[in-house]
């Protein structure tokens, strides 16, 4: 019955692992950079690469449900398609989301706005992102940081908002190569 219940839900439900509970519906959720998931290292552009990785652990006995997430950029170039996926089984969480600046109007926000269900335990989360010719010239160190405490927005359905227990995070540092894509003309 629970998986039929799972299955109406009007937002997408995140795989997790690892089940932690501290045997409380109100939840403690953490949110930490995962630099094994993405490494530091180079990415081309005019291709879609990953560009960050974070592991939320949701200790609770309820899942939580994510209503809004946001990541800063470190650089006012543009990024498209800019999207957020469950490692376990690479289903499309939040996204996809174009972050669009100007010199005239500077902004470094991603701002995810989906309605996701994380399950008690440990989900990895990889942000990936088309990286354009545009502005990048290569050599640009790339990385991302969020702030659970402001910059996400989660509940218990019928308990109310989450307890977060991380900082600000910052993701790898990816640099951008100065090449395209091998095999791009």
């Amino acid at each position: 019955m629970r998986a039929l219940v799972l299955a109406m839900l009007p937002f997408a439900v995140a795989c997790s692992s690892s089940p932690v509970s501290s045997g409380t519906s109100a939840a403690q959720v953490s949110v930490l950079s995962n630099p094994s998931v993405v490494p530091t290292g180079l990415i081309f552009r005019n291709a879609v690469s990953a560009i960050g990785a974070v592991t939320v652990t949701v200790d609770s006995e309820k899942p939580i449900v994510v209503s809004r997430i946001i990541f800063h950029l470190n650089s006012i170039n543009s990024l498209a398609l800019v999207r957020i996926e469950d490692s376990c089984d690479g289903k499309v969480l939040f996204g996809p989301v174009n972050m669009k600046t100007s010199l005239e109007s500077p902004s470094d926000e991603i701002v995810f706005n989906d309605t996701v269900l994380l399950s008690p335990g440990k989900t990895t989360l990889i942000i990936k992102a088309f990286i354009g010719e545009g502005n990048w010239q290569g050599g640009e160190v790339l990385n991302l940081a969020t702030n659970p405490n402001v910059d996400w927005e989660a509940v218990v359905p019928g308990v109310g908002p989450v307890s977060w227990t991380s900082a600000r995070i910052v993701t790898s540092n990816i640099t951008v190569s100065g090449t395209l894509y091998p095999g791009l003309k």
